[in-house]
C-alpha cells in the first residue's frame, strides 16, 4: 500500500511519498465550486501521481491525503469521485489546507494557526469548536498575503509609469522582471489565473523594502497589520484555552525583518507566537484518520462518505 500526501495551493501542487523528496507541479488554481474545476484538478493530481518517477506499481492501492486551498465540501466530494474513478484508491481524504497545516504542525489541539502564503487564512481551534477565517480568495480576500503584496507592488509600479505617484524602485523592479511593463501585465491577464505571476512579484517588493523604498515598506506594514488582525480575531474563539499558542507558517515567514519580527512584536502581549516556514507535507498523512466524527468534520471529505 502506497501513501501519498498532496498539497494543492493557489500556485502549484506538491506531492510527497514518505521517505522521498517533495515534487512540485504547476497548477493554476480555480475555486473548487467552479464548474469543471474538480475534474480538472483530479486530472492534474492523477498526472502528478502517475508521473512520479519513483512511484510504485501503478496498480498498487493508494492512500491519499489531499489538502486544498479554497476547500468546499461539494467540490471535495466531486474531486474524490473523479480520483476514485481514475486511481486504485484504498482511502482518500480531502481537507482544507489550514486544517491539514494545523494538524500537522501545531503542537496543541487548541490554538491558532495562520497560513501566510500566497493567500491569508487562519484556523481557530478552541473548546467551543473550530472556525476558519479568511481563505476567500484573491478577488475579495487574501489581503496581506503574497498575491496581495505582489499585486500592490505592481499597482505602485503602474502608478509611477502613469506619472501618478507610485514607486520608482518598484517600477524598475517590474521593468527588470517583465521587460515592458505593459506587455508583462498583458501576459498576466492572459493567464488562467493572475495569482501566481502577481505573487511572484512579492519577493521583489521585499527587496525594495530592504533597499529603503517607503512605499514597499508600507505594503509590508499593511500585510503585518492584516495578519495581526486576523490572528486577534481567531484568538477570541479560543479565549477559553489557557495560554493559547499561535503558529504562523507559509512563505511570508521567511521575510523576518518586515514580516515575522514585527508580527511577533504586535502579538506578544496576547499570545505566544511560533514561526514554521517549512512544509506540513511530511506530516500530511495524519489527516487520513479524519472522518465525519471529527471536530474538523465541516472541513473534511473522506472517500468512505461519497458513495
Amino acid at each position: 500500500m502506497s501513501c501519498v500526501s498532496i498539497d494543492v495551493g493557489q500556485t502549484g501542487i506538491r506531492v510527497l511519498r514518505p521517505g522521498r523528496q517533495v515534487r512540485d507541479f504547476s497548477w493554476a488554481s480555480r475555486h473548487l465550486n467552479t464548474p469543471g474545476a474538480p475534474q480538472s484538478l483530479a486530472t492534474a493530481l492523477v498526472d502528478a501521481i502517475r508521473g512520479d518517477e519513483q512511484a510504485s506499481n501503478a496498480d498498487e492501492p493508494l492512500r491519499l491525503a489531499v489538502s486544498v486551498t479554497g476547500f468546499t465540501r461539494r467540490g471535495g466530494r466531486e474531486l474524490l469521485k473523479w480520483l476514485d474513478a481514475a486511481l486504485p484508491i484504498d482511502r482518500a481524504v480531502v481537507v482544507s489546507d489550514v486544517i491539514a497545516t494545523h494538524l500537522a504542525s501545531h503542537p496543541q489541539e487548541f490554538g491558532v494557526t495562520l497560513i501566510a502564503g500566497t493567500g491569508l487564512t487562519a484556523l481557530a481551534s478552541g473548546p467551543r469548536g473550530v472556525r476558519v477565517l479568511g481563505g476567500t480568495g484573491w478577488l475579495l480576500g487574501d489581503r496581506g498575503g503574497g498575491f496581495w503584496i505582489g499585486s500592490s507592488g505592481l499597482r505602485e509600479a503602474v502608478r509611477f509609469d502613469d506619472c501618478m505617484g507610485g514607486s520608482r524602485c518598484l517600477h524598475e523592479s517590474a521593468l527588470k522582471r517583465f521587460g515592458s511593463l505593459r506587455n508583462g501585465l498583458a501576459e498576466m491577464y492572459a493567464q488562467p489565473s493572475p495569482v501566481k505571476p502577481a505573487a511572484e512579484f512579492a519577493p521583489l517588493v521585499a527587496e525594495a523594502a530592504h533597499s529603503g523604498d517607503d512605499i514597499a515598506v508600507r505594503i509590508w506594514e499593511e500585510a503585518v497589520e492584516e495578519s495581526s488582525e486576523m490572528i486577534m480575531a481567531a484568538l477570541r474563539d479560543v479565549d477559553d484555552s489557557p495560554a493559547p499558542l499561535t503558529l504562523v507558517t507559509g512563505g511570508l515567514v521567511r521575510e523576518r525583518r518586515f514580516f515575522s519580527e514585527p508580527l511577533k512584536a504586535l502579538l506578544e502581549p496576547f499570545t505566544e507566537v511560533r514561526f514554521e516556514p517549512g512544509s506540513a507535507l511530511a506530516q500530511g498523512i495524519r489527516i487520513l484518520d479524519l472522518d465525519g466524527s471529527s471536530r474538523y468534520a465541516d472541513f473534511v471529505v473522506a472517500s468512505d462518505s461519497i458513495a
